[in-house]
């Protein structure tokens, strides 16, 4: 039931909500990408459950390694104001995940060495969120400064 489970939140995530009179389908993703910093920082945290779903039904490393790569571009161009926002529309990381994931082998046996690697990727992609976020609201802080805005007053 994993499986059923990272596809539904992957549908939820990317394609849950249909723009009307056209093909574009948008989700929490691209909701969530509203929220400066913390929404990217979000979707990139809901993201990680198919890529540990994932590695749970045995998909190789360089299946996985793919997988967060898709969610790091996701993170990084979910930070962009407005242009960000968009491109969540079009680039969705989780379907994409999920189709590799559906296309992967899925007899590798588990051994320490993959516990540690996937550890270690979970942990870039938090750091890459977070890394994100912070330059968001680094930008975000300096344009109010250029436009007048000064919090507190």
């Amino acid at each position: 039931m994993p499986e059923s489970e990272a596809r539904s939140l992957a549908r939820i995530l990317d394609a849950s909500v249909r723009v009307p009179g056209t093909q574009i389908y948008f989700g929490l993703d691209s909701v969530l990408g509203l929220v400066p910093g913390i929404g990217d920082l979000s979707s990139g945290f809901l993201s990680t459950y198919i890529i540990v779903r994932a590695y749970q039904r045995g998909v190789p490393r360089s299946t996985l390694t793919r997988m967060i790569l898709n969610v790091m571009f996701d993170t990084a161009l979910g930070t962009i104001p407005i242009i960000g926002d968009l491109g969540d529309i079009f680039w969705k990381a989780n379907t994409k995940n999920i189709e590799l994931w559906r296309r992967a082998k899925e007899d590798h046996t588990r051994g320490t060495g993959d516990i540690i690697f996937l550890a270690a990727l979970l942990i870039s992609i938090l750091a890459f969120s977070i890394l994100c976020a912070y330059l968001t609201t680094k930008v975000m802080s300096y344009l109010a400064s250029q436009m007048g805005f000064y919090p507190g007053r």
